[in-house]
């Protein structure tokens, strides 16, 4: 047996396995927001939480906003919204190519 084969856990058992990734294909979470789009989700999500903190928002009103505040912030650090895959929206800008050199 390959010696890289064997991985042992936290208890020092071993298992045997290959450290090849698994056939199973995931969809891949592909950036789909724009610095812009971040940005306002990030403000927007820190304007609700000090508006929640003064306690000017309260009740049910302030406590959806709140989680929802915290869906930007977290769709907002990893760079992925999942609506915005749902509908096929990508704010993100292009990559400029290279222009091909012509004499």
């Amino acid at each position: 047996m390959n010696p890289s084969t064997i991985h042992s856990n936290k208890k020092g058992h071993e298992r045997r396995g290959s450290n090849r990734p698994s056939n199973r294909s995931f969809p891949r979470m592909n950036s789909n927001m724009g610095a812009a789009d971040k940005l306002f989700r990030i403000v927007f999500a820190v304007i609700i939480g000090a508006l929640y903190y003064k306690e000017i928002l309260i009740g049910a009103w302030g406590v959806a906003l709140l989680i929802l505040a915290g869906i930007f912030l977290f769709t907002s650090f990893i760079n992925w919204c999942p609506l915005y895959a749902a509908f096929g929206i990508n704010t993100r800008a292009a990559k400029k190519r290279k222009a091909p050199n012509q004499h």
